[in-house]
């Protein structure tokens, strides 16, 4: 079960080479806190370097899960929010 104060490795999943990566193959992440958000729940984590996409540079992000009743443990498909 994935927890507060977890390292977490964030990597591309059905793009090969996503543009966030920046010619990467993953980001490292500490998770921060657990949101409730319109029936899931989402994990704020904080990276180890700021990522880029499109017009936006944060270093810290939400991620939603990508399947129903999926819960966050070892190896989950989750999806960044924008």
């Amino acid at each position: 079960m994935l927890n507060i104060g977890d390292r977490i490795w964030l990597s591309s999943g059905y793009d090969v080479q996503p543009s966030w990566l920046e010619g990467g193959d993953r980001y490292s992440a500490t998770v921060l806190d657990f949101k409730e958000f319109a029936f899931s729940t989402l994990a704020v984590a904080k990276l180890n370097q700021k990522i880029k996409s499109d017009q936006l540079e944060s270093d810290i992000i939400l991620m939603q899960l990508r399947h129903k009743n999926a819960v966050w443990e070892d190896k989950e498909h989750a999806q960044f929010l924008g």
